[in-house]
């Protein structure tokens, strides 16, 4: 976990996000966040989603093996939200297939009480819900409605997400977040 505690404003936040390597995307993103002065007095803290063994290495072995290597920061976020008690857990998501990994972080801080803000990014418009098989679509509602904020990065992702269907409930709404932090 890096980010040490600093004098809070606001509510307390843990980005849990990827950092480098490899170069790129949310790593590039979650880089400029922690090292932004605008966040300097909001109590921040950052636990790193990143596969140490790289993004590459996901998509070989058994399915046992990957699920295991995606499965292995379950219970460290637990931990950390448990000893930490953050306010908001902030998480970003690139979408099919990590997000359904995503859904056991959702619903592990939701569990433990913490509000989530969903940042989904959502690589291949069109991938994520409509091809998604009709249990999924669920299950990625389900998880959707369980956001305190869902933030897309563009409309295009928010209208897919729209496009599934009672996903617009009081407490979300649509926040662009394509902002450069320098």
């Amino acid at each position: 976990m890096s980010g040490r505690p600093r004098m809070t404003v606001g509510p307390s936040v843990l980005l849990f996000s990827p950092l480098p390597p490899p170069e790129g995307g949310i790593a590039t993103w979650t880089t400029r966040v922690l090292s932004a002065h605008a966040f300097a007095r909001l109590s921040l803290r950052h636990l790193d989603s990143s596969l140490r063994s790289g993004h590459s290495q996901l998509g070989r072995g058994s399915i046992v093996r990957r699920l295991a290597m995606a499965a292995r920061l379950f219970p460290v976020f637990a931990w950390v939200c448990l000893r930490t008690k953050p306010d908001v857990v902030h998480l970003t998501s690139s979408g099919f297939p990590g997000f359904y990994r995503d859904v056991v972080y959702i619903a592990i801080a939701r569990v433990l009480g913490r509000r989530v803000i969903l940042n989904p990014r959502l690589g291949a418009p069109g991938r994520f819900t409509r091809r998604a098989p009709r249990p999924l679509r669920s299950l990625i509602r389900l998880a959707v409605r369980a956001c305190t904020l869902v933030a897309p990065l563009s409309e295009e992702i928010a209208s897919e997400l729209r496009g599934l269907g009672r996903v617009t409930c009081k407490s979300s709404r649509t926040a662009l977040t394509c902002v450069s932090i320098r």
